[in-house]
């Protein structure tokens, strides 16, 4: 049998053993160190045989099930404050950390966070996907208030009973929002202001026909800091009263837009 080969997908021990440097390449591509470099020459002490057999150990395991074998291969000391080992068949000997992760083929991150466990006696578990903040989508009835409610104070803009804009007549969503909030207090918690204005932007970045007035709420918002905190703005341009059909509003808004 060719002595080059690549290890199967079992794994089986048959066969010439690989190259050191081969079995890691199969793992996880990471390359081994050569020397530790501490005064015990930790990595020299281990044949290549004994170092593939602790990678072997790795065979077709769990995350849960590496994580315990490497936590069962470091315990507490007072100095240095970790003490790691690794296995000679069925003896423990002790190795520097720079020689255990390359040993074991981990990572630094990895052998950081079984030291933390270890400090606080907790066993290692996988928590991959478990922290609970995944997002869930938002309820419908949440999108109709919040669309019920821009629709309203648009309504309230054009009639002249509110003004959302700032001195340069520009549109602040961060008005509304507050009109939002003071109307639904219960809602901030569910409704934050970069939500709103998300929902805002994406449901009304085009041309508004309302109460005879046709209004432009530009989708390029600009970033403005006013007293600190920075706030969002979307430009509103309003057309002239409604003294034409609405098809001839419509080609005058979009002969306009262009411009912008």
């Amino acid at each position: 049998m060719d002595g080059t080969r690549k290890l199967s997908a079992n794994r089986k021990c048959e066969g010439p053993l690989p190259s050191f440097e081969e079995l890691i390449a199969n793992l996880s591509g990471r390359r081994p160190m050569e020397h530790c470099g501490c005064d015990m020459n930790c990595i020299l002490n281990f044949t290549k045989n004994e170092k593939v057999a602790i990678l072997r150990n790795f065979t077709d395991k769990s995350k849960d099930e590496i994580d315990n074998h490497l936590y069962s291969l470091i315990e507490k000391s007072e100095k240095p404050k970790f003490t790691y080992h690794a296995l000679k068949g069925e003896e423990r000997h002790v190795v520097c950390r720079k020689a255990f992760i390359s040993l074991h083929n981990t990572s630094t991150k990895a052998v950081y966070r079984l030291t933390k466990l270890l400090e606080k006696d907790q066993v290692p578990e996988d928590s991959r996907g478990k922290h609970g903040h995944q997002r869930s989508p938002r309820p419908q009835w949440v999108n109709d208030m919040m669309h019920h409610h821009m629709l309203y104070c648009v309504s309230l803009q054009d009639i002249g009973r509110h003004d959302f804009t700032d001195d340069a007549g520009v549109l602040v969503v961060n008005r509304m929002y507050q009109l939002f909030v003071d109307m639904s207090p219960w809602m901030e918690y569910d409704v934050s202001y970069y939500v709103y204005l998300r929902y805002f932007k994406r449901h009304f970045g085009r041309h508004y026909m309302g109460y005879g007035m046709l209004y432009w709420l530009n989708a390029k918002h600009h970033g403005k800091e006013r007293r600190g905190e920075q706030y969002h703005s979307i430009v509103l341009v309003q057309s002239q009263e409604n003294k034409a059909p609405h098809h001839e509003h419509d080609s005058r808004c979009t002969q306009s837009l262009s411009m912008l």
